[in-house]
């Protein structure tokens, strides 16, 4: 399934499911990512960006995981045949030569790291609240006891596009061989069903940033007009700004799908949006403005905030 090929099938689903709804209010509150900020923040220089982040994913199984260093890196190298394995305390560091041509020295390190048990840790709260694209996701995790955690070992030197590339496919060759029943995004904050991020990689209808971003959604308590915010996250794990917008006389599935296409018109072009550049709205001819600013929900990040003609 597409990242947001559930508000294309069911409509207005997305905006009416209570299972997922995040409230937010004018007033700050101390609970971190619940509640908008009560006045906007004061504008970012248009030249400020994002600093990337590490990217993050952990593997949850409902059995023990049986972990052999040679199956993973013989599926890791079906792609990137110079790729390597070296090993260490509880943990295996994968290495990937760039592909692009002139960054020969450039190199992709992953590391599977576990503890000696497996024993699955608590997420964060944010992991439960928005995953609108897998209503079983809360059902799914549940049934869960161990973990194994992929990440980067360092962010390096590869651009963004190769660096996710590589990633996605080090989760992906860690699905193939080790068959987890549910994957968390760090960086998307969402749940994410093993054959989904198997499918991101596909010919026929690739979705790469689907393991990365998400679009979230929380009403303002206190809009008498019944607002709604929307924003992007993740886009600012690869260096890139995320988006975010306010509305009340717009269907939330339609908005859904237009930060859906913004995201991959960022990732495509990258960093270039300027402030009080405009995007194309979600009819022909409407230009909504943008504004580079400090993002109104947590975490700190700089956005895109796009205005609603």
């Amino acid at each position: 399934m597409g990242l947001f090929e559930l508000f294309k099938k069911q409509g207005n689903s997305f905006y009416e499911e209570p299972r997922d709804s995040g409230e937010v209010g004018r007033v700050a509150q101390n609970e971190p990512g619940d509640n908008l900020q009560e006045e906007i923040t004061a504008e970012l220089d248009e030249h400020t960006g994002n600093a990337p982040r590490i990217l993050t994913a952990k593997l949850f199984f409902q059995a023990l995981p049986e972990i052999h260093s040679h199956l993973l890196l013989a599926e890791l190298q079906k792609k990137y045949p110079a790729a390597q394995v070296s090993t260490g305390a509880n943990s295996l560091i994968f290495s990937v030569p760039a592909n692009t041509p002139g960054s020969e020295n450039d190199i992709f390190e992953g590391c599977l790291l576990t503890t000696p048990t497996m024993q699955m840790a608590n997420l964060p709260k944010e992991a439960y609240k928005q995953n609108w694209h897998w209503k079983e996701a809360g059902t799914a995790i549940q049934n869960c006891a161990y973990e194994v955690l992929l990440t980067e070992k360092q962010i390096g030197t590869l651009a963004y596009k190769e660096r996710t590339e590589v990633f996605i496919d080090f989760v992906i060759a860690s699905i193939e061989v080790l068959r987890p029943d549910v994957i968390y995004s760090k960086n998307a904050e969402k749940l994410l069903e093993p054959r989904d991020v198997l499918g991101c990689r596909s010919v026929s209808d690739p979705d790469i940033l689907h393991p990365f971003t998400n679009i979230r959604m929380f009403k303002v308590a206190d809009s008498e007009q019944g607002e709604i915010l929307m924003d992007t996250i993740g886009l600012d794990s690869l260096g890139l700004p995320d988006l975010e917008i306010i509305f009340h006389n717009q269907n939330p599935a339609k908005i859904a799908e237009l930060l859906l296409r913004y995201c991959y018109f960022i990732y495509d072009i990258g960093d270039v949006v300027q402030h009080g550049e405009y995007l194309e709205g979600l009819n022909p001819g409407e230009r909504w403005k943008c504004e580079r600013r400090k993002a109104m929900l947590d975490p700190e990040r700089v956005v895109l905030h796009v205005s609603v003609a």
